[in-house]
């Protein structure tokens, strides 16, 4: 028994798994971890999308009525426009469905939408940092000598 079996009153149960099993969780592992870390990074596009949409919202004044703006198509493409009214703005809600909010109004979206977002990266954080350390144990595990798989 380890000395944490025996603080907690409970045998450790001892496994024993082949160098190719043990090959195959690892895979596993590291797979889970680029995937969730992929989604960290999406997760952190939007959340920087938002952050500067509510940022660009302060730049929004009674004395922005009239000026001109460059307004964006597309990712790449924008054209010339006017600022006319600037008590409004579109908000892409998603699935390109814009909604007209009072810039206030706006603002309170884009601070939900980023407060959830961090609420997000967080609970992706700690799974990651979890499969992370349990990579790590498995690469540090002292395997007793099993013979790898043996044909029979």
């Amino acid at each position: 028994m380890t000395a944490s079996a025996a603080s907690s009153g409970k045998p450790e149960k001892v496994i024993t798994i082949t160098q190719s099993q043990l090959s195959t969780i690892k895979t596993q592992l590291r797979d889970e971890i680029e995937q969730l870390s992929e989604m960290l990074r999406s997760l952190r596009t939007a959340n920087n999308k938002f952050v500067d949409s509510k940022l660009s919202l302060t730049s929004i004044t009674s004395e922005t009525a009239g000026e001109k703006a460059m307004v964006p198509i597309t990712q790449s493409l924008f054209v010339p426009g006017t600022i006319g009214d600037n008590k409004t703005v579109l908000c892409d809600i998603g699935c390109r469905i814009f909604v007209r909010k009072t810039v206030p109004d706006a603002v309170e979206y884009f601070n939900r939408k980023i407060t959830f977002l961090h609420t997000q990266i967080s609970a992706v954080e700690k799974i990651v940092q979890q499969k992370a350390q349990d990579l790590q144990r498995l690469e540090n595990l002292k395997l007793q000598q099993v013979p790898a798989d043996k044909p029979e």
